[in-house]
């Protein structure tokens, strides 16, 4: 319960997070635009989703979840579910 109003989107909005990775799952389905892994002292683009650690899954979720996990979406959605997401 973030006190953030329940009209907020994100659509047409792009957010890029830094983090661990994502756990690609039906929260994000169609809204990851680019991930790319920074991983062994390189950056690759690349479609092999994952997150060793959970935290950027956790963040990504916290940001733009769309609460389809839940079996009540609209109280565990991120703050603005419809943010394309760029990891």
């Amino acid at each position: 319960t973030l006190g953030v109003p329940s009209t907020l989107s994100g659509q047409h909005v792009g957010v890029a997070l830094i983090d661990s990775g994502l756990e690609m799952s039906s929260e994000f389905t169609g809204r990851v635009t680019a991930f790319y892994d920074f991983t062994n002292g390189q950056t690759k683009w690349t479609t092999s989703y994952s997150d060793g650690y959970g935290h950027g899954t956790h963040v990504a979720g916290t940001i733009g979840g769309s609460g389809a996990r839940s079996s009540t979406p609209a109280d565990y959605r991120g703050i603005a579910p419809g943010v394309k997401i760029i990891l």
